[in-house]
């Protein structure tokens, strides 16, 4: 059974229980849509975008604002530059 870890690092990032609900969205994404590692930089970015609309979908199931999705991604990016 495939399994989810979250970093402490990311669990300290995390603001609001949307924003955890999107992290474990977009990790079982990848699960869900057999998503495997590959080098390719491309592949990786569709397979990140897929990941990111699924978990959207699951914030939308679970009445949490899509917004909290893109804040948190919007932070993640904002942080490494």
């Amino acid at each position: 059974m495939p399994m989810v870890y979250i970093t402490s690092a990311m669990l300290s990032f995390i603001e609001h229980k949307c924003e955890l609900i999107f992290v474990l969205g977009h990790e079982y994404g990848h699960i869900h849509l057999n998503h495997k590692t590959t080098a390719d930089m491309s592949e990786r970015k569709r397979m990140e975008a897929e990941s990111d609309q699924f978990a959207g979908n699951i914030l939308q199931k679970t009445n949490c604002d899509r917004e909290h999705g893109i804040n948190l991604i919007n932070r993640i990016y904002n942080r490494g530059h």
